[in-house]
């Protein structure tokens, strides 16, 4: 658990999957299920660091390109990957119990890695666009 707090070694992980995720070399597909959840927990974690002026939105923002990365490479092969994504991050959202760094990760990642048409209709509200406004200019 005490790594969950360590940024640096995260950041460095969240490196080492994107390398990983873009190598030429290496056959990663059979291992994605093994990647996304700590990629995910990058994403939408409650505490990603040990001080609250640490910059874990830095880490967020990465984790939703990774997802946007996967989602983009490996959706044609796994037609259940992006909804499964997806499912994941608007539950985290619609969760009020989630402290708003879980849902400034869920906006994010679901601004990245899901096409806006296909965003459930729930998530069109203007409550959903107010939250989406706040978080991108990182106002809360």
């Amino acid at each position: 658990m005490n790594n969950l707090r360590d940024l640096p070694l995260l950041r460095s992980l969240m490196t080492m999957a994107h390398c990983v995720l873009t190598s030429p070399h290496l056959n990663v597909e059979p291992y994605l299920h093994q990647l996304m959840p700590p990629i995910l927990t990058c994403l939408v974690g409650k505490r990603l660091c040990s001080s609250v002026s640490d910059d874990h939105w830095a880490l967020r923002d990465y984790a939703a390109s990774l997802v946007a990365l996967v989602c983009k490479r490996f959706g044609f092969a796994y037609s259940d990957l992006q909804p499964r994504i997806t499912k994941t991050l608007v539950a985290a959202f619609l969760d009020p119990n989630k402290p708003l760094t879980t849902h400034y990760g869920a906006i994010e990642g679901l601004s990245m890695s899901v096409p806006h048409r296909s965003l459930p209709p729930l998530l069109h509200t203007t409550s959903f666009r107010s939250s989406y406004l706040v978080v991108s200019c990182r106002l809360v």
